[in-house]
């Protein structure tokens, strides 16, 4: 009798076994489903922070444009005298050898 209830055991070891490994292969399987939707919601976080920041840059530059367009309107001369020094510089400084 003892023979059988050997063999009765293994049997039900190996299912067992079966059995964990079955659970084992989904439970890994849920955890990368599930690391790819996270992966999935980061990544469009990070798309909507970066448009985010790109509004607000392109807003800042051209808050700065305006504002620098309403000064050469109201100082159009000194405006022209700073870029030809300005000009008169950068060429000085580049014709260097």
């Amino acid at each position: 009798m003892s023979g059988n209830s050997d063999s009765i055991d293994l049997n039900a070891v190996k299912e067992d076994i079966s059995k964990l490994r079955s659970d084992m292969k989904e439970l890994f399987q849920k955890l990368i489903d599930t690391g790819r939707s996270e992966t999935g919601a980061a990544k469009d976080r990070m798309i909507e922070e970066l448009i985010d920041a790109l509004e607000t840059a392109s807003k800042s530059g051209k808050e700065t444009v305006e504002s620098l367009e309403s000064k050469v309107r109201e100082n159009p001369f000194i405006s022209l005298f700073l870029a030809f020094f300005v000009g008169f510089f950068f060429g000085v400084f580049l014709n260097r050898k």
